[in-house]
C-alpha cells in the first residue's frame, strides 16, 4: 500500500505517528485520528494534515509529517527517552549494588 493510499484509508480512531525533525535525528509523536474530510486527516491534539502530502496546510514544507506507526518508530520513541531519562540520573545518588547492576547491564552495549 503506498503513503496515498495509506493516507486515504485513515479514519476516526487510527493510530499514526508525527515525524518532524530535532537534534540528533527524527522526533516522534503518536496520535490517534479523531476524523477525516475528503482532504483532511484531523487528529485528537487538532493537528490537521493533508491527505495528498501528509503534511500540514500551509507549514513548512520541511515540517512535521504524517507516517505509519510502526515498531520501528514505537522502538526510536522509546529509545530517545531512555537516553534522555538515564541522561539526567544523579548516578552519584544511586547505590552501589545498583551502580554495579547498572554497569554490568551495559557491558557490551557499545
Amino acid at each position: 500500500m503506498s503513503a496515498q493510499e495509506w493516507r486515504d484509508s485513515l479514519g476516526a480512531g487510527d493510530e499514526v505517528a508525527v515525524l518532524s525533525r530535532g537534534l540528533g535525528g527524527p522526533n516522534v509523536r503518536f496520535q490517534l485520528v479523531e476524523r477525516t474530510t475528503k482532504t483532511l486527516v484531523i487528529l485528537g491534539d487538532g493537528g490537521r494534515y493533508r491527505k495528498a502530502t501528509g503534511r500540514a496546510p500551509g507549514g513548512d514544507p520541511r515540517g512535521e509529517v504524517l507516517a505509519r506507526a510502526t515498531q520501528k518508530l514505537r522502538d526510536h520513541r522509546e529509545r530517545c527517552d531512555l537516553v534522555h531519562k538515564l541522561g539526567s540520573v544523579k548516578w552519584r545518588n544511586i547505590d552501589l549494588d545498583a551502580l554495579r547492576a547498572a554497569d554490568a547491564a551495559l557491558q557490551g552495549g557499545e
